[in-house]
């Protein structure tokens, strides 16, 4: 009888070099819900998105201050509470605009952040139905600029706010999906008196000039009335399809003021001309921190400035849009509404400003704030034994983020393709390193894993059939044995044959010896059968 010889050979594959690969930097996440402020006002004329509704309720009190008009613009609309207040100030006579993104360019637009959109789509169309025919609504595919303007005609009482976050709840202060808490982090700047015009001539250009459809008490219908009066953009950053003042602004602050630069953005892609610019700046050395979401559309472009330099810090909800640059005399900044993709700059209806020292500064406390605090960072060349617990995998080749949960040993058990081939020694044999396969890492990331196989002789195959044209027979020796001689005796061993290929078989080790003498003599080889294998 034969026995199999149970195995293991621990591979450690701790030295292999990953992908670029987001990993969790280990910092606990103290008041996340204000995106890591106790007070989510961070200054006199600055705002950040919180769970204490700060900014929200700043916003509704402008919108209920209101005496003549409100023009809105928000690439998404869907924020209940901002719904009613604008209906009640309606119903006080109110003149109301709202600026957005066609309902349907947004159904059709695919996202990585869970199914999204067509939960926007889908708050979208149910206020959108609330709020026909009470306010002035016209849309376009293009229009991605978000800002609030109250009574700006009116020197005495308007104010202005433009803001990263679009007009929705989880932007302004958070909401639960999926049982999880989630609150973008997102920045909100009070306008001066003397913005609020530029933002308001902007604005005035959007809904007359730039929608393709309106409002009606029937739905949303083509715009077949335009105003005749040519509206002067000057003063003010912004990109359309015919204006780069937005895109030319970002440049020029970058060229003329050295310094450590802070860039915030949801979307970077590398075929546009700032991103281009930062690759640049980051070639001839200098020192740029970028915050952004693990986005796979954002991946190849992120590789690029890390390869290059860049350190680059994660959150997975993500959404401001600013560039600070702080040097020993100044700080100096811009906040804008669009990404760094071409998208942004090149038909997108984006607006920007530029900031002041004292509003610079107040955001570079924010930025300063999400570097010490956001959980992510990408990192390249990292080996497998720098990594713990989770980390998120760029796959190159499916173009994907693919999130693994790390294991230190992974015990396996694997069936040998081919086993020895010989049945003299054959609890020796070891399976070679470059036949244990790595098994699918889809979802975990393996520093060690443990082969467990089982050894057994070379059994004979099922195709062979007894083969009865050759006698063999095993002359067994007289021996002596208590001083007595055996007689002699012969017995035939078993012998099958393949198409090609002839086998002896063997019940015992001890028969191999002249089995083996055999098995030279025919070219065959010697076998076992499965019932004279034992575990």
């Amino acid at each position: 009888m034969f026995e199999i010889i149970k195995k293991e050979k621990l591979i450690s594959y701790e030295d292999e070099t990953l992908p670029p690969c987001w990993v969790n930097r280990g910092i606990k996440q103290i008041k996340k819900e204000n995106n890591y402020f106790n007070d989510s006002n961070i200054s006199e004329t600055i705002w950040v998105s919180g769970n204490d509704g700060v900014l929200l309720n700043e916003l509704i009190k402008a919108i209920d201050a209101a005496k003549e008009m409100i023009c809105l613009a928000s690439y998404i609309f869907s924020e209940p509470e901002i719904k009613e207040h604008l209906l009640n100030a309606s119903k006080r006579g109110v003149r109301i605009y709202l600026l957005t993104a066609s309902n349907k360019h947004l159904k059709n637009q695919p996202d990585e952040d869970d199914d999204f959109n067509k939960r926007m789509y889908n708050e979208m169309d149910k206020l959108f139905k609330e709020l026909q025919g009470k306010i002035k609504i016209r849309t376009s595919e293009n229009f991605h600029t978000k800002f609030l303007l109250v009574d700006p005609l009116n020197p005495e009482i308007r104010k202005g706010y433009l803001l990263t976050a679009n007009f929705d709840t989880k932007g302004l202060k958070g909401r639960k999906i999926d049982g999880h808490f989630r609150v973008n982090p997102e920045i909100c700047v009070q306008l001066a008196h003397n913005e609020i015009n530029s933002f308001f001539n902007q604005f005035c250009y959007g809904f007359w000039e730039k929608s393709t459809e309106e409002s009606k008490r029937d739905g949303f219908l083509p715009i077949t009335k335009r105003l005749k009066k040519k509206i002067v953009l000057n003063n003010i950053l912004i990109n359309s399809i015919n204006h780069k003042s937005l895109e030319n602004a970002i440049i020029e602050l970058i060229d003329k003021n050295p310094g450590n630069l802070i860039i915030c953005t949801y979307g970077i892609n590398d075929d546009n001309k700032v991103f281009q610019k930062i690759l640049s700046e980051l070639k001839k050395g200098r020192n740029i921190t970028i915050l952004t979401r693990p986005r796979n559309k954002n991946m190849n472009a992120l590789i690029k400035i890390s390869n290059a330099g860049a350190i680059i810090i994660g959150h997975h909800d993500i959404h401001a849009k600013t560039f600070i640059i702080e040097n020993e005399n100044e700080i100096k900044g811009l906040i804008m509404t669009g990404n760094i993709e071409n998208i942004s700059f090149d038909k997108s209806f984006e607006s920007g400003k530029l900031l002041t020292e004292y509003e610079s500064e107040s955001i570079l406390k924010i930025l300063k704030e999400w570097i010490k605090y956001f959980p992510l960072t990408l990192e390249k060349d990292l080996k497998r034994n720098q990594v713990k617990k989770e980390v998120r995998v760029w796959n190159d080749d499916k173009k994907e983020i693919e999130k693994k949960n790390v294991i230190d040993e992974e015990i396996i058990n694997i069936e040998l393709i081919r086993g020895p081939k010989s049945i003299k020694n054959y609890e020796e044999f070891e399976i070679s390193k470059e036949e244990l396969k790595k098994p699918d890492e889809n979802q975990k990331l393996f520093k060690k894993i443990r082969y467990r196989y089982e050894i057994k002789p070379p059994i004979l195959p099922k195709t062979a059939k007894p083969y009865k044209g050759l006698d063999i027979k095993r002359e067994e020796k007289n021996e002596k044995k208590n001083g007595k001689r055996k007689k002699k005796s012969s017995e035939i061993l078993p012998i099958y044959k393949t198409t090609k290929d002839y086998y002896i078989v063997v019940k015992e080790k001890t028969e191999i010896k002249e089995a083996d003498i055999l098995a030279e003599k025919y070219n065959a080889q010697i076998v076992t059968l499965e019932k004279y294998v034992i575990s």
